[in-house]
């Protein structure tokens, strides 16, 4: 089971390009503004903030758990079009 990013518990900023249109695609691809991880990785990532913290750093998150209907859109994007093939 995933676990939804609590920001203001780790202190960090989620920007989630993919929710709004503010992205490569300029569509909103997220149905959601928050962000899933593995419960391992939530671990890891509270561990990293708590270190980011003690210098005076914030972490930044600009995307998580993708839904496979959103890695099918990508693929189907990109491989349509061979001006954004060549993007990356």
């Amino acid at each position: 089971m995933l676990e939804k990013i609590n920001s203001q518990e780790l202190q960090l900023i989620i920007d989630l390009r993919y929710a709004g249109t503010n992205n490569i695609c300029q569509k909103k691809l997220y149905h959601q503004d928050y962000s899933l991880l593995h419960p391992e990785a939530y671990a890891k990532l509270k561990i990293a903030s708590q270190i980011a913290r003690k210098q005076n750093l914030k972490l930044k998150i600009w995307d998580a758990y993708r839904p496979i209907e959103i890695q099918q859109f990508f693929v189907d994007f990109f491989a349509n079009d061979l001006n954004k093939k060549n993007f990356f």
